[in-house]
């Protein structure tokens, strides 16, 4: 019980530098292909990079090829990192309508490469 236990302290402490280091390569592989965004949990300043035993709530905006985008993502996600990620194509984005206005209520735009944060803005209301 003790290993596991510190095991998962380790695990904890290093969260931050592995989220960090996800998000940043994330935005040099898609570049302004792409809008790179966390919401839920992690959605505000003071959570993005804490420690705490969250998981990465990662929403993904690429301009067409969702495909592409998501085996990028997907190769860089560090294994023991947990994320729920969502890669939507820019034409069937709709920040104004149900599910994804709710979802995007505690965000934070880490990249805006399709410059859509002022749609995002217009439609949600941020906690």
């Amino acid at each position: 019980m003790k290993n596991f236990l510190r095991s998962r302290a380790n695990s904890l402490r290093k969260r931050p530098y592995l989220i960090r280091k996800f998000l940043n390569e994330l935005v040099c592989l898609l570049g302004h292909e792409a809008t790179v965004i966390v919401f839920g949990g992690r959605g505000s300043l003071d959570t993005i990079y804490s420690s705490e035993p969250r998981d990465l709530d990662l929403m993904v905006i690429v301009k067409d090829n969702v495909s592409k985008a998501e085996e990028l993502i997907y190769n860089v996600k560090p294994r023991t990192l947990p994320a729920d990620i969502i890669v939507l194509k820019l034409d069937t984005f709709n920040p104004c309508k149900g599910v994804l206005r709710n979802m995007l209520k505690k965000h934070i735009i880490i990249h805006d490469g399709l410059g859509i944060k002022s749609l995002i803005d217009k439609c949600v209301h941020v906690i």
